[in-house]
């Protein structure tokens, strides 16, 4: 019975020590415009936060007005487009997985992925909200010798920095390809 015993204990034991390990899938370009709507470019030119019920009552996003282009169709936008979470202290709402402040200031320039989701229909969205998922969802343009460079994050779409026009341009071939295998699925589909 003792040795029943002790044997249960270690295998309790080596249970509980096994490395128990969650990961979070590293997208390429392809893989991350996949999950995204559209891809915008331009500027920050308002930033206010709403309350959603979604995923539970109370949940704080805040929305950034963005005044650029849309990278994939090239015309011109004026888009709001909402993250979970606040910078502002009076809401005491944030989490790990915002943009950075100086990533969403009024004024910055930015190139923003972002998805459709129904389930925010909260301030003006009928739709359903403009969503950019994470912090890997938002990137900063920054100035950096005579160019305008993307800052990038080390995952996702931009793991290094990478200059405006150069990303712009693979964001445009990507897009292409994703349509074309879409077409091409829905015509494997059809015959």
């Amino acid at each position: 019975m003792t040795w029943t015993r002790s044997v249960l204990a270690v295998v309790a034991v080596a249970a509980l020590a096994l490395p128990i390990t969650a990961s979070i899938k590293n997208m390429n370009l392809y893989e991350f415009m996949e999950i995204n709507h559209d891809v915008l470019h331009g500027k920050v030119v308002a930033r206010d936060t709403i309350e959603s019920a979604h995923p539970w009552e109370g949940s704080i996003y805040t929305r950034l007005t963005i005044e650029g282009e849309s990278v994939t169709t090239g015309k011109a936008v004026r888009e709001q487009v909402v993250f979970m979470g606040s910078h502002d202290p009076k809401d005491r709402f944030n989490h790990s997985e915002m943009p950075e402040l100086r990533d969403v200031r009024i004024g910055t320039e930015v190139v923003v992925f972002y998805a459709i989701e129904k389930q925010i229909t909260e301030g003006g969205n009928p739709e359903g909200a403009k969503l950019a998922f994470n912090l890997s969802s938002t990137y900063r343009v920054e100035r950096g010798f005579g160019e305008p460079v993307v800052i990038g994050k080390g995952s996702f779409a931009f793991p290094e920095n990478i200059k405006l026009a150069d990303a712009k341009s693979r964001i445009r071939v990507t897009h292409q390809a994703i349509e074309a295998d879409r077409a091409a699925a829905t015509q494997k589909l059809g015959k």
